[in-house]
């Protein structure tokens, strides 16, 4: 069974240091709107408590959701809305979840396999890349488990050990939102 996380694309390569592990917060602050900016490349983050950065935490933190929800159903419209022009990982993460629904229609109830990703304490964090560009870091520990039937009312289940998935993605701001122009996985995937 394929998990969704490899990129079968190329990602953006970021450049500079990488983020620092120094604090993780939570933020249920909600996004602000902005005019869209040049696409950013994560690259570094400079933990800060300003209103709009604190903004694209939730932002992150938002997208987070909106991509293990796209692994769970099978369905990459939302994920696709938030994905920048030049989000080369996010149009990998779609064209995956739309080729597994296709293949084998892992989502849907008549599945000979599913596969449900769980994300669970996931943690946040972000600063300012540059003006109306910012870097939020959102990770979570992740388990994949896997049902299939593997003969006529006989179900098999395996359960993946847990994984540390940390994404730095780069986000501006838009009349309708937040966009995401790059992820860089920083660990895990």
């Amino acid at each position: 069974m394929t998990t969704l996380l490899a990129c079968t694309a190329p990602s953006p390569s970021p450049t500079g240091n990488s983020p620092s592990r120094a604090r993780a917060a939570e933020s249920t602050t909600p996004p602000t709107t902005a005019a869209p900016s040049a696409a950013a490349t994560p690259t570094s983050i400079a933990v800060s408590e300003e209103p709009d950065v604190q903004a694209a935490v939730a932002a992150g933190a938002e997208f987070f959701d909106v991509f293990a929800t796209a692994l769970n159903d099978g369905d990459s419209t939302a994920l696709r809305r938030w994905a920048g022009p030049g989000c080369g990982w996010c149009e990998s993460i779609a064209q995956q979840v739309d080729a597994e629904l296709q293949t084998d229609g892992s989502t849907g109830a008549e599945a000979a396999a599913m596969v449900r990703h769980r994300f669970d304490a996931v943690t946040t964090r972000g600063g300012r890349e540059a003006p109306g560009e910012y870097v939020v870091e959102v990770g979570a520990d992740h388990v994949v488990t896997t049902t299939w039937e593997e003969a006529p009312e006989m179900w098999q289940i395996h359960i993946g050990e847990p994984e540390r998935l940390v994404l730095a993605l780069a986000l501006t701001p838009r009349d309708d939102g937040w966009q995401v122009d790059g992820v860089r996985v920083v660990e895990g995937g």
